[in-house]
């Protein structure tokens, strides 16, 4: 069930890499179980909101400061958003996944990303979050 695959992300991102070998194979696992999930293949599978935060928080966790710098980091992100999306998702808790990922690139910006394609009542969640965020 989606549970499991859910805990199965959350699982390659918290595991504290030993070596580059090992961090870029539980990067590489994440990619292709997602992947999977989101194929036409598994349709059984009810995808949640969670399984994209995960995957967001897998990409963020499992990229190096020097792969965050990358085009190729800001499209991994972009691609797991849309995808989301694409599929009406989108919720507070993937936005801030969302937020997270690409607050640690060390530069803020969002490289076209941005939320300017969120409809006006997850573009409402997001500025609510903003708001909780900035009251804690």
């Amino acid at each position: 069930d989606i549970v499991s695959y859910n805990t199965f992300l959350r699982i390659c991102a918290m595991n504290k890499p030993h070596n580059d070998n090992f961090r870029q194979k539980a990067m590489r696992t994440s990619l292709i179980t997602f992947d999977k999930l989101c194929s036409n293949n598994t349709t059984a599978i009810q995808l949640q909101p969670n399984t994209f935060s995960m995957m967001l928080f897998c990409i963020n966790k499992l990229s190096t400061p020097h792969e965050k710098r990358q085009r190729k980091y800001y499209e991994l992100c972009r691609l797991v958003f849309q995808q989301c999306r694409d599929r009406g998702l989108v919720n507070k808790y993937v936005l801030n996944a969302l937020k997270v990922a690409l607050r640690d690139t060390g530069n803020g910006a969002t490289n076209g990303i941005g939320f300017s394609s969120l409809s006006q009542e997850q573009q409402h969640q997001q500025q609510q979050l903003d708001m909780d965020n900035y009251r804690e």
